[in-house]
């Protein structure tokens, strides 16, 4: 079993590399972005929320205690609901941010194989449709745009 709780901390030390850098790059938002409502108020909320995650996650990667292994082990369910966040908070279906969920589901299946994509992938199709409807409301919500969304 060492041998594999070593693996997930590799892995998740590259993971949240990658995450520091999003995390940090999630500024341009501001400038690039045709949704300005509020997006100052957002895009800090994710960075809080993501800075204070990751800072966790990456102490756990290079803790030895037994203790935080389940952290190690658990972080794409995590990066799942932190990703619908944002999604979510930049407007369901008009997001772009919606590729992030791709490399959850390509760490996920370094991780834990092809149940950990399988997992990662209906979790990730569940959360997207979820925070797309909750996003659209009072209007319709456009299934052929979150349909083709999803197919990707």
């Amino acid at each position: 079993m060492p041998n594999s709780i070593d693996m997930f901390r590799s892995i998740e030390r590259k993971i949240s590399f990658i995450r520091w850098v999003i995390i940090f790059m999630a500024p341009l938002m501001i400038p690039l972005s045709d949704y300005r409502e509020n997006l100052v108020i957002y895009v800090v909320t994710v960075m809080v929320v993501g800075g204070l995650y990751n800072s966790l996650v990456t102490y756990a990667c290079y803790n030895n205690s037994n203790k935080l292994v389940n952290i190690v082990k658990y972080t794409s369910f995590f990066d799942l609901l932190l990703i619908t966040l944002v999604v979510y908070l930049r407007g369901g279906l008009r997001s772009d941010t919606f590729m992030l969920y791709l490399l959850v589901i390509l760490g996920s299946g370094a991780k834990h194989g092809i149940k950990g994509t399988v997992s990662a992938l209906i979790q990730t199709i569940i959360y997207y449709s979820v925070a797309c409807y909750i996003a659209e409301l009072p209007n319709v919500l456009d299934w052929e745009r979150l349909i083709i969304r999803i197919m990707h």
